[in-house]
């Protein structure tokens, strides 16, 4: 058992907003290495298995709301946390994966050849009709704002989706989104932060749930 689940196990203080960040469970485009943005795949019977075991993991966890993207592979990972804490997944189109426009569905190795072809940093690349990830910054940022609001003491479990949490992390930390690209979660994964009043402080990121 960490230290950082012992501290998720006991309520924040009371001036404390503590965030609990979760990607979705595979899905069919996650297992095929294909870009996912806005499209709605289900979670594949493997994802499904994944948030069972992270619903179960977290069963014991100090969870005051389970807030959701409106999409339906994090919606399904937040029932399976929420059943557990007798919570209403509260689902919001704030959290949102990136818009990838006409990319969306295509092989991740191609996305990857065009950024290297271009020279061009990933925050320069709007996919065409699709968002710039300042863009999902700023739907980053309205998200931090709204969880905040009333949150003291608080709890609160976000289930959302790689480029999104990267540009909450991105919001939080101030940094700028191309450096935020360092970050990493894996499907079924949790990370954890809280803001005291100050300033933010990382507690965990990419962990998963003990089997």
């Amino acid at each position: 058992m960490s230290l950082t689940d012992n501290r998720l196990r006991t309520a924040p203080d009371q001036h404390t907003v503590r965030l609990i960040l979760v990607r979705h469970g595979q899905t069919r485009a996650n297992e095929h290495f294909l870009i996912q943005g806005a499209s709605d795949g289900p979670l594949t019977p493997e994802g499904k298995a994944q948030v069972e075991k992270l619903g179960a993991g977290l069963a014991d966890f100090y969870i005051s709301r389970v807030v959701s993207s409106d999409l339906q592979r994090a919606r399904h990972t937040a029932e399976a946390i929420a059943k557990h804490h007798h919570l209403t997944v509260e689902a919001t189109p704030l959290a949102r994966e990136w818009n990838c426009g006409e990319w969306d569905g295509r092989p991740a190795s191609e996305f990857l050849a065009l950024i290297k072809e271009s020279g061009l940093p990933v925050s320069a690349l709007r996919p065409p009709g699709g968002e710039l990830l300042s863009e999902v910054r700023q739907r980053a940022g309205e998200l931090i704002r709204n969880l905040m609001s009333g949150g003291a003491g608080k709890t609160i479990v976000i289930c959302a989706h790689g480029d999104i949490m990267r540009m909450m992390l991105s919001y939080t930390l101030e940094m700028d989104e191309d450096q935020a690209q360092v970050f990493r979660f894996d499907n079924a994964s949790y990370s954890m932060m809280e803001y005291d009043g100050q300033q933010w402080r990382v507690y965990a990121i990419n962990r998963m749930a003990a089997p």
